[in-house]
């Protein structure tokens, strides 16, 4: 039996296959593969080559290439969920240190206006029933929040570093 769908999911861009590439290729001593893909997503985007045709790349080094794919990731994959896991993955959650949280904080409110309790509102969100108007919305008081993270600590997802370590 064959199934046709209506809906395309993206599940990899064009982009990260070539930055993946770029990053490998740096991380392997190749450092002009790095730059030409670098360069090819920057030309993909309409940046101009400026008068030393290095499309504003200023990297020489093994380490200035990392960091402009590191910022280059950044940019490309801008509110798509990548920043979280491209410093976890290089260990470099640690830059975030002191910086601070931002976001808007949802609670889901019954119809008398006192807040849902959570189990309530996760069996409501399950059936999609719950409407932008059931919910109390406040803006995150980001000095509370300040970022921390433990240098070379959380960085393998389920594994204690005593594991790691043996």
């Amino acid at each position: 039996m064959e199934t046709q769908y209506d809906v395309d999911f993206v599940l990899m861009r064009y982009a990260e296959v070539l930055l993946n590439y770029a990053e490998t290729a740096n991380e392997t001593g190749d450092f002009a593969t790095a730059l030409d893909l670098v360069t090819q997503i920057r030309k993909r985007s309409g940046i101009e080559p400026g008068a030393d045709n290095k499309y504003g790349i200023a990297a020489t080094t093994k380490e200035q290439m990392r960091e402009a794919i590191l910022a280059e990731r950044n940019i490309e994959f801008c509110f798509e969920g990548h920043r979280f896991w491209d410093l976890r993955r290089l260990r470099k959650l640690n830059i975030l240190n002191n910086t601070t949280k931002h976001g808007v904080e949802a609670i889901a409110i019954n119809a008398n206006g006192t807040e849902m309790k959570l189990e309530d509102a996760n069996v409501l969100a399950k059936t999609y029933t719950l409407k932008e108007n059931q919910f109390k919305y406040s803006v995150l008081a980001g000095a509370k929040y300040r970022k921390q993270s433990e240098p070379g600590t959380r960085y393998l997802l389920f594994l204690s570093n005593s594991t790691i370590s043996h």
